[in-house]
């Protein structure tokens, strides 16, 4: 579990200061942690990765007061709390990926009137929630964050280890999410495939009946 002061606190360990105690200390880490989290931190921790933590799916119409000059005719506007796709589709359960689509700014475009998206959210019951957090990717934020303070002279010594550190945290938060993702069924194999579509006589077949 999360939170904006763990965060902090997290960090503190990692530019060997001693920890804040409130989102009020008059010291220079505070304001150089609130300068990170003002300017997206959090949202931008979640651009880092797909994760399933923070994904949520929403099914889109199309915005009937946006006419394009060319190109695909629909357009569907990204809601506000979008960091980044993880899938669009054309069915409701995420079966059949929309290949033909095309993601510009603030605007998703297709061929088709609605469409299913999954993305990474910002929101509060999202990855916007803290306090709900894998500990991984706690722990990768409060790096990240660190990071971030030390392009500030006072901590540029901490810069290159604290570098390091995130890419490794990143790696670690990363794999552990993966292993949320349901497991997918392989394709056939090549023998598999041919065994399958190739006949024999008419063993197999369900059009004629013996007796």
């Amino acid at each position: 579990m999360s939170s904006r002061i763990l965060l902090y606190k997290g960090a503190c360990r990692h530019l060997g200061e001693p920890p804040i105690e409130a989102l009020t200390d008059n010291v220079q880490v505070r304001h150089e942690l609130d300068g990170v989290w003002d300017n997206n931190g959090v949202r931008r921790c979640l651009n880092s990765g797909q994760w399933n933590f923070a994904t949520r799916s929403a099914r889109l119409e199309f915005e009937p007061s946006i006419t394009p000059e060319f190109g695909y005719p629909y357009a569907f506007e990204k809601p506000s709390d979008f960091v980044r796709t993880t899938g669009v589709c054309s069915d409701e359960f995420f079966k059949c990926p929309l290949l033909d689509y095309l993601d510009e700014r603030n605007y998703w475009w297709a061929n088709l009137d609605q469409i299913y998206v999954r993305f990474v959210s910002s929101d509060n019951l999202y990855g916007g929630d803290l306090g709900e957090w894998p500990e991984e990717f706690a722990e990768f934020a409060e790096a990240w964050f660190a990071l971030q303070v030390t392009k500030v002279a006072t901590y540029a010594d901490r810069h290159d280890a604290m570098e390091e550190t995130t890419k490794r945290l990143l790696l670690t938060a990363q794999s552990r999410d993966a292993m949320a993702t349901p497991a997918k069924r392989p394709p056939l194999g090549t023998w598999a495939t041919s065994r399958l579509t190739s006949g024999s006589g008419d063993r197999g077949s369900r059009s004629r009946l013996t007796g």
